[in-house]
């Protein structure tokens, strides 16, 4: 559990109110199907990565939200597009086609020697050992034609992946004043990563994989960089501030009762994209260093929130949209996590949901999980 002395740096403020007109979001990036393992049994899958997980916080907080994207033909696809269009998710620019397979991640959790839960990713099919399908991106002429279509308040992108598509996606949207979010873990290939980041308002990553890209970052630096640190909370540099030399340290918030702390991220990212539309003005996006303070604590605020619960999007199961703003609001203000009951536990699904395709339409029930050791 995080140390309750760790406090926020910025002063607390009020719970942050909707604004009168519904942002728009487009996404391009990672969307898969997330499946949980405990007790060696998978829960009923659900949509997931970073872009999925980014789209389904914000549309439940009030957003439209519209990914551009690929998917595959299958089981997996089918209830990706379900768990996310019932959160309101628009689906007009996602094709499913047989040249593309639909991400499977799985995420298994064992107790530590302290008690405390820890999370190992899989990547390979439980049956047959083989990788699981991972993301294809959209065509760049899929992402013309959609944002030909798109109306033109578009007013954020958040991508995860260093694509021509995203980039093409990015320089329209920074064209008509939208922001542009980049969330990276890797590298890829460098020129594209330099591409994405020359079209990104802001570049948000987590410190483990800093040291596959920070060279770049140094050389060429975004307008604003946030580096998330896991419990020690996370740091942020803008160029308009000393050249952008000078990183600002901003404490983590304590947790309640640490659960999962995988979706805190995605958590963050959406807490920080919401408050910051709250305080755009006749210009457009504000982001000013008071700004931009009040923004990523909001954004800290709802990510602790969500680490007590299990699952990426725990908290979306625990309480309603308008109790985690207000919830949110009340950490900011007093620094202390609130009381939470549990939500609902994950439901336990059918274990051929986490097969790769090949070995579902062979035999479903070969699946087994009986071993936490085989694939960490």
């Amino acid at each position: 559990m995080m140390r309750k002395s760790l406090k926020p740096e910025s002063t607390p403020q009020s719970p942050l109110k909707r604004s009168t007109r519904a942002p728009t979001m487009i996404g391009v990036g990672l969307i898969a199907q997330d499946v949980l393992i405990q007790d060696g049994m998978p829960t009923t899958p659900t949509a997931g990565g970073s872009c999925g997980n980014v789209l389904a916080f914000v549309s439940w907080l009030g957003w439209k939200s519209i990914p551009i994207g690929r998917l595959g033909e299958d089981t997996a696809g089918v209830i990706v597009r379900a768990d996310l269009e019932k959160l309101g998710v628009m689906w007009d620019h996602v094709q499913h086609n047989e040249s593309a397979e639909t991400p499977v991640i799985i995420q298994e959790f064992v107790p530590s020697p302290e008690g405390q839960p820890v999370y190992h990713f899989r990547f390979t099919c439980p049956t047959c050992r083989g990788w699981l399908p991972r993301y294809t991106p959209p065509t760049i002429q899929m992402a013309r034609e959609a944002m030909s279509r798109i109306r033109p308040e578009a007013d954020a992108l958040y991508f995860d992946r260093p694509c021509p598509a995203a980039i093409e996606v990015g320089k329209q949207v920074m064209d008509r004043g939208g922001l542009v979010l980049f969330e990276p873990s890797g590298l890829g290939d460098p020129r594209l990563f330099q591409r994405a980041v020359a079209v990104s308002t802001i570049v948000k990553y987590s410190n483990e994989h800093r040291k596959k890209f920070g060279e770049i970052l140094d050389t060429s630096p975004p307008l604003i960089e946030i580096e998330t640190l896991g419990p020690l909370g996370l740091r942020m540099r803008s160029r308009r501030v000393a050249k952008g030399k000078t990183w600002r340290h901003f404490a983590a918030y304590p947790v309640f009762s640490l659960r999962d702390a995988a979706g805190a991220g995605d958590a963050c990212t959406a807490g920080l994209l919401y408050s910051l539309a709250q305080m755009r003005n006749a210009t457009g996006w504000s982001l000013s260093q008071a700004n931009l303070a009040r923004a990523l604590n909001f954004g800290q605020s709802l990510a602790s929130l969500n680490c007590a619960f299990l699952g990426a999007r725990g908290l979306m199961r625990a309480v309603s949209a308008s109790e985690a703003v207000r919830l949110a609001g009340d950490l900011l203000e007093h620094g202390d996590p609130p009381m939470l009951a549990d939500a609902p536990a994950p439901i336990q699904g059918d274990s051929s949901v986490v097969s790769c395709n090949a070995c579902v339409s062979v035999s479903p029930a070969r699946s087994s999980f009986s071993s936490r050791s085989k694939h960490r």
